[in-house]
């Protein structure tokens, strides 16, 4: 009598099998210093102080960080407010000073490898500020904040805008914002990136006409459903 032999072939395919129904974290940015912050980021440069803004320094407060106790910040001059207008944060006291003295205008969050997961979307926790007391401290009609992806490797697209309107600020709080003539946006801000897309950068940059003009992020997330590679194992038999 032949001895049976068996035969187990095992297949393992990159990126195809059975995706699992729970959403998966494929990268996070909250700031924190903390071995979850793992996606990379450009910060802007700023002229004296680390664009990460942490609570309980100068005068930040609780309500800087959406969560934890750090976040980042984008625009703005320095961390002093001016002796004669009490809404310019470059330190100086005339209020026409707050047109100089600018910091960068975007935080850039490098390309991520998305090729083995579907349903994914980008989220970030947003808001202006409120450093100083005084008028001047949100987004004017001539203000803008884009968010922008960039598609396996493409140019970069603009997502969402927030046109601002009469000083216009918001909270991490405020579920929902809307400013000028731009259609509400979420808060925090979620972008469903199209099927099929392999690798994923974002940013968010500001346009603004005064250097105490400046917007927050955090908790900015990369998530999908994984997909399970399940080895495929077949019998066979010779008789």
């Amino acid at each position: 009598m032949s001895a049976l032999k068996f035969i187990i072939l095992f297949i393992s395919v990159s990126c195809f099998g059975i995706a699992s129904k729970a959403q998966t974290v494929i990268a996070f940015q909250g700031f924190e210093g903390a071995p979850a912050d793992n996606w990379g980021f450009a910060g802007p440069l700023q002229n004296n102080v680390a664009p990460i803004v942490s609570v309980g320094v100068a005068n930040y407060g609780a309500g800087y960080a959406a969560t934890g106790n750090a976040s980042i910040r984008v625009g703005g001059g320095s961390t002093s407010c001016g002796t004669g207008s009490g809404n310019c944060i470059n330190g100086v006291a005339s209020g026409a000073s707050c047109n100089n003295n600018p910091n960068g205008n975007a935080v850039e969050f490098a390309p991520v490898d998305i090729s083995c997961y579907q349903n994914v979307q980008v989220s970030a926790a947003h808001r202006t500020h409120v450093f100083c007391s005084g008028q001047g401290q949100g987004l004017d009609a001539s203000d803008r904040l884009f968010f922008e992806v960039s598609l396996d490797g493409g140019a970069w697209l603009t997502i969402a805008t927030i046109i601002g309107s009469n000083n216009c600020v918001w909270t991490y709080a405020t579920a929902s914002v809307s400013c000028g003539g731009n259609p509400a946006l979420a808060n925090p801000f979620v972008y469903g990136v199209p099927a099929g897309t392999q690798t994923l950068a974002f940013r968010v940059r500001i346009q603004r006409d005064r250097a105490d003009e400046v917007f927050y992020l955090d908790n900015v997330t990369i998530s999908g459903t994984s997909t399970n590679l399940t080895p495929i194992s077949i019998q066979h038999i010779n008789p």
